[in-house]
């Protein structure tokens, strides 16, 4: 068989494999789902547990603009040991 004969036939096989897939697939009967994917009825351990928990530190961060500071340069109050 030549090489042209060939190429021919391997794309005959190829199609009619898609073909036969495709109908195969079509045949399949699909159970639909809901589409309500982020509404749960009941709530996990870690769930509970994070609700539970809280932020502790909410009412606690630090200040982290420097000009709002009540003591924006430390060595103003600084006294010198040696000086008296």
């Amino acid at each position: 068989m030549n090489a042209k004969g060939l190429i021919i036939l391997l794309v005959v096989v190829t199609a009619l494999t898609g073909i036969v897939l495709y109908w195969y697939n079509l045949q399949i009967p699909r159970e639909v789902g809901s589409m309500d994917v982020g509404h749960q009825d009941q709530q996990g351990l870690g769930a509970t547990l994070y609700d539970q928990a809280g932020n502790p530190v909410a009412d606690k961060v630090p200040e982290t603009n420097p000009i709002k500071a009540s003591v924006s340069n430390p060595f103003d109050t600084y006294q010198n040991p040696f000086e008296n």
